[in-house]
C-alpha cells in the first residue's frame, strides 16, 4: 500500500507560498466585505448598486475558491506516487474556475457601466442579448476546457488536442478584452452625444484588472488576481460614491445639490444651448416617478428640487418639440390622475449656466 502524504510533507517550501496566498486572500476578503457592508448601510437601493453588489459577490467567490484550492492540498493526504499529478490537475481546475468568475465579473461590469450612464432597464434588455450570448459561449468553452485539459495532462496526445486546449484557454481572454473595450465604447458614445457629465471612471478599475492578469501570468501560483480585482472594485466604489452624493435615494433622480455642480461644470466647459422642462405635481409618489422616468429623453438629466418640482435638462430643442413633449407628458399625467403643470425654456445660444442659475434657490447661490 502506497504511503499517503500531504503536499507540505513532499514540498515544505509550499508553506511560504501558502502564507503569501492567505495574506493576499485575506486582504482581498477584507476589501470586498467592507464594500458589501457599505452597500448594506446605504439608503440608496438603485439597480446600479445591485449590479455593483453582484460584482462584489463574484469577487468574493473567486477569493474563497483560491483559498480553498490553496488549503485542501495541505490538509488532505494523497498517494505519494500520484500527488504531483493531482496537484497539477488541481491547479488546472483552479485556473478554469478563476476564469469563469473573471468572465462573469466582466459581463456584470459592462452592464453596470451602461446602466450607470443611462439608468434604463429597457435599454439593457434591448441591447444586451448579443453580449450575453458571447458570455454564455465563454462559460461553455471554459467548461469544455476541463475535460480537454485533463486529457492533455494525462496522456501523450496529438498536436490537435494541444491546439484545442490552448484555443479554449485563449478565448476567455479575448472575450474579457471585448467587454473592456465595449465599456469604453459606451462611455465614449455617451460623452459624444451628451454634454452633461457622467460621474463614472473606467480607467482606474481597468488598470487594476489588467495589472491583475499580468501578475497572474507572471506569478500564477500566487493569489494576486482576486486582490487586484478587489482593488478595481474599490476604485469603482469610490467614483460611484461621488456620484451618489448627487442622487436622491427615493427616486434615483439627481437631487437639488446637483444643480450648482452642473452649473460649475457648464461654466468650466463654456457650454451653450439647453432646454429646461419644468414639471410640478401636487404630491410626489411612485406613479409620478415612473411617469417622469418613462418620458425622460435618453440624453437628459432629471433633477428633483423638492416640493413636487422636477427639472429635465437636455440639449436645446425647438419650441414646437418642447411644447409637444409637455402636452403629451401632462396628458399622460392626467390619465393617471396626477394633477400637474409644466413649462419650458429653451435657447440654442445662451450659456447653459445662465439658464440653470434661474432655478437655484436664493439661499443656495
Amino acid at each position: 500500500m502506497n504511503e499517503e502524504l500531504t503536499l507540505l510533507e513532499i514540498s515544505p517550501y509550499y508553506l511560504n507560498t501558502l502564507m503569501i496566498d492567505l495574506a493576499l486572500e485575506f486582504a482581498a476578503f477584507v476589501i470586498i466585505v467592507l464594500l458589501m457592508v457599505q452597500y448594506a448601510r446605504r439608503k440608496h437601493r438603485t439597480l446600479e448598486l445591485s449590479f455593483f453588489f453582484q460584482m462584489c459577490l463574484c469577487n468574493l467567490f473567486m477569493t474563497l475558491a483560491f483559498a480553498i484550492f490553496d488549503i485542501v492540498p495541505v490538509v488532505c493526504p494523497f498517494d505519494a506516487d500520484t500527488i504531483i499529478y493531482h496537484f497539477v490537475i488541481w491547479n488546472i481546475l483552479l485556473w478554469i474556475i478563476l476564469r469563469i468568475f473573471s468572465v462573469t465579473l466582466f459581463a456584470r461590469w459592462l452592464v453596470f457601466v451602461d446602466y450607470t450612464l443611462h439608468q434604463s432597464q429597457d435599454l439593457l434588455r434591448r441591447r444586451y442579448k448579443p453580449p450575453m450570448a458571447v458570455y454564455i459561449a465563454a462559460i461553455v468553452m471554459l467548461f469544455l476546457s476541463i475535460p480537454v485539459a485533463l486529457h492533455v495532462s494525462h496522456n501523450a496526445v496529438s498536436p490537435l488536442w494541444i491546439f484545442a486546449y490552448y484555443a479554449l484557454s485563449i478565448v476567455p481572454y479575448v472575450i474579457m478584452i471585448f467587454f473592456i473595450v465595449a465599456a469604453y465604447v459606451i462611455l465614449y458614445r455617451e460623452k459624444k452625444y451628451n454634454r452633461i457629465p457622467a460621474y463614472i471612471r473606467l480607467t482606474p478599475t481597468t488598470l487594476c484588472v489588467i495589472a491583475g492578469f499580468v501578475a497572474d501570468m507572471l506569478w500564477g501560483d500566487i493569489a494576486l488576481l482576486p486582490l487586484f480585482f478587489a482593488l478595481g472594485l474599490l476604485f469603482a466604489n469610490y467614483f460611484m460614491y461621488r456620484r451618489l452624493r448627487w442622487i436622491d435615494p427615493k427616486t434615483g433622480f439627481f437631487n437639488r445639490k446637483y444643480l450648482p455642480e452642473l452649473i460649475r461644470f457648464a461654466k468650466k466647459k463654456q457650454l451653450t444651448g439647453a432646454t429646461m422642462i419644468r414639471f410640478r405635481v401636487e404630491q410626489e409618489n411612485e406613479a409620478v416617478e415612473m411617469l417622469i422616468r418613462s418620458w425622460s429623453p435618453t440624453h437628459s438629466r432629471v433633477i428633483t428640487m423638492g416640493d413636487g418640482l422636477f427639472l429635465l435638462v437636455s440639449e436645446a430643442v425647438k419650441d414646437s418639440m418642447a411644447e409637444r413633449f409637455i402636452s403629451l407628458l401632462t396628458e399622460h399625467a392626467n390619465d393617471l390622475g396626477i394633477t400637474a403643470e409644466a413649462g419650458y425654456e429653451t435657447d440654442p445660444e445662451a450659456p447653459v449656466e445662465m439658464i440653470l442659475t434661474k432655478y437655484i434657490p436664493q439661499k443656495a447661490v
